[in-house]
């Protein structure tokens, strides 16, 4: 398995972002770094991404490349 680290920028609703981290940190990702997001993109972009509001938390993770690998398969 691969230990090259990869970076995994995770947008969530405002609020969510801890819950994510919960989840996260129990799939072995335990370097996680939240902020808040807010931005004017266009209501189409916020459509296409189903992103309702342009408030955000911005969730930054760093991992193993084989441990993302494997959250993004499941």
């Amino acid at each position: 398995m691969s230990k090259r680290p990869m970076l995994l920028l995770s947008i969530v609703e405002r609020d969510k972002g801890k819950k994510l981290i919960k989840v996260l940190e129990s799939l072995n990702i335990r370097m996680n770094f939240q902020c808040v997001g807010f931005g004017t993109a266009p209501t189409e972009m916020m459509d296409i991404f189903g992103l309702g509001t342009n408030d955000k938390d911005i969730v930054v993770s760093l991992a193993a490349e084989s441990t993302v690998k494997d959250m993004m398969a499941e």
